[in-house]
């Protein structure tokens, strides 16, 4: 890269290809960090690494931060955990595009989700987009995760309520998407809800081909 704007060939590419450019870099250059002891909207004081791309020059900067900011990645597993991938986690009003991955054979995946929408919904409101993937279930027959474990296609009813609560506070939702091995009543449950909006989003399934492609993994 040339140190000014004027000798950079790269500058010489049309916006909308460095865009794109940039959005293939996002999953290199997006952490995943624990929010359990990380985010805070109410301290600014969690210092939080730059992505050195953007610091390379400011022509960079302002083009590329807005798109970094703008994707995040939710993580819910097991013990109640959740973790999110961005570039800063401490900018979620800028998220619209958003990623949310569930175990689907833990009790307490879903219980992070009530956690997640209790503590950071309030920072979501312009969602653009919504992935909802749910992960292979897994069969285990020890003990301490058989209490946890749960067959495939259990509908959660607390699942949708949070889903229901996030999506309902976002005016500007264009489309929900849904991968992986969700239940289908409450796949069915999740479209009664989006029709009740006044300004109903698309809802797509996607196969497991198109999944891999979007997720951030």
């Amino acid at each position: 890269m040339e140190p000014t704007r004027k000798q950079s060939i790269f500058f010489s590419i049309p916006i909308e290809i460095r865009c794109e450019i940039y959005r293939h870099c996002i999953p290199f250059l997006q952490e995943q960090r624990d929010l359990k002891r990380l985010y805070n909207p109410d301290e600014q004081k969690v210092k939080v690494s730059i992505p050195s791309l953007l610091l390379v020059c400011k022509a960079i900067h302002n083009e590329a931060t807005p798109i970094f900011l703008s994707f995040a990645t939710v993580f819910l597993g097991m013990e109640a955990r959740w973790a999110i991938r961005s570039a800063n986690p401490l900018y979620l009003p800028l998220v619209r595009d958003l990623q949310i991955q569930l175990k689907s054979d833990y009790w307490p995946s879903h219980y992070g989700l009530d956690e997640f929408t209790e503590r950071c919904g309030k920072d979501l409101r312009d969602l653009r987009v919504v992935h909802i993937h749910y992960t292979k279930p897994r069969i285990c027959f020890c003990n301490e995760c058989s209490v946890w474990y749960l067959p495939p296609r259990r509908w959660h009813k607390t699942d949708l309520a949070s889903l229901d609560e996030l999506l309902a506070s976002n005016d500007n939702l264009d489309v929900v998407k849904v991968s992986g091995h969700y239940d289908k009543e409450w796949y069915r449950n999740l479209q009664n809800v989006m029709k009740e909006r006044k300004r109903v989003p698309k809802t797509l399934l996607l196969s497991d081909e198109e999944a891999m492609r979007a997720l951030d993994t």
